[in-house]
């Protein structure tokens, strides 16, 4: 992995998180989880500096409903074509674009960070880790975490086309491991990727110290397959920017001339995979299994992490 990349993340709490004037952050609050809540004192003080709320009040897999309280005005957005949202940044006056992906689904934030960086508006992203997430009463193999009630199965994010790779190139499948093993069982069965061209990424460090372990153990029935268990990579669990950079790196060892990636494990390594495919358009694809969340599946909130995508972007060579 290239070393003389920077990696413009910070870890911090709510509180001790100062917003520049003139920016919009989008989030959505949600009851399942504690995290997702940002705190009406914490509101009232940024609005104060300067900031636009706009809330994120409803999503499906085709629309998200957003609701600027300031200016008394909710609008519709398409996630296939997300550009209404950045002339509504236009017309506010903000110069840069906050988004909260803690609770917001995959679809929806990908396809909010997708326009924006093609349009050129200036991004940061926000994580908020759990404290803690919720156990299985009974857990099976690779479920020991009750995360996900079920899946919708595998397909495209919205707006974002799935591209498969010609017969004769060289592909590789990249999945991003989490907790929950039969996540991993179904991208392999689907995608029918042989498993010498397929290179898990594993969340190292962890959230915790004791998460990888966790993750190899949920993982461990399709990790055994040979050589598979060989072939795993590592990143930062919380770093989009390490994920990114560990793919980039497979690219050139593998002299892979197309990128599946898998993101079934945290948001920051998903947050990586969207900006491979932003990077890399045409050699590039996200396969998704769009899981329904369960109820109360984390409680807590740990560290507040802030990434400047726009910094990380400019700072890659040239393609």
């Amino acid at each position: 992995m290239r070393s003389d990349i920077p990696l413009p993340r910070r870890q911090l709490t709510r509180s001790r998180l100062a917003l520049p004037p003139d920016v919009a952050y989008i989030y959505r609050a949600q009851a399942e989880e504690d995290r997702g809540y940002l705190g009406d004192s914490w509101i009232d003080d940024m609005i104060d500096r300067g900031t636009r709320f706009l809330e994120v009040m409803a999503e499906d897999s085709e629309y998200i409903q957003i609701r600027d309280a300031e200016a008394d005005l909710s609008f519709s957005l398409s996630l296939f074509d997300s550009s209404l949202l950045i002339d509504h940044l236009q017309v506010i006056g903000a110069v840069e674009l906050w988004v909260d992906i803690t609770a917001l689904s995959y679809g929806s934030w990908a396809s909010i960070l997708r326009v924006a960086i093609e349009r050129g508006v200036r991004v940061f992203v926000i994580y908020t880790e759990p404290a803690s997430y919720t156990e299985n009463a009974n857990p099976l193999r690779g479920m020991r975490f009750n995360l996900s009630a079920r899946t919708h199965g595998l397909a495209p994010l919205p707006g974002f086309v799935r591209l498969w790779p010609p017969e004769d190139e060289v592909s590789v499948l990249v999945p991003m491991l989490g907790f929950e093993g039969d996540r991993l069982q179904r991208v392999l069965e689907e995608t029918d990727f042989d498993s010498r061209v397929t290179f898990p990424i594993l969340g190292l460090p962890g959230f915790r110290p004791e998460y990888p372990f966790l993750s190899l153990d949920g993982n461990s029935r399709s990790l055994d397959v040979v050589p598979l268990h060989r072939n795993i990579r590592f990143a930062r669990a919380n770093c989009p920017f390490e994920a990114y950079l560990a793919a980039e790196d497979l690219r050139e060892r593998e002299g892979a001339d197309h990128v599946t990636f898998a993101p079934i494990g945290t948001k920051p390594h998903a947050l990586g995979a969207l900006l491979q495919v932003l990077r890399h358009p045409n050699n590039s694809s996200i396969v998704y299994d769009h899981p329904v969340r369960s109820a109360r599946r984390t409680s807590g909130a740990a560290s507040l992490c802030v990434y400047a995508v726009s910094e990380f972007l400019e700072a890659l060579p040239n393609s």
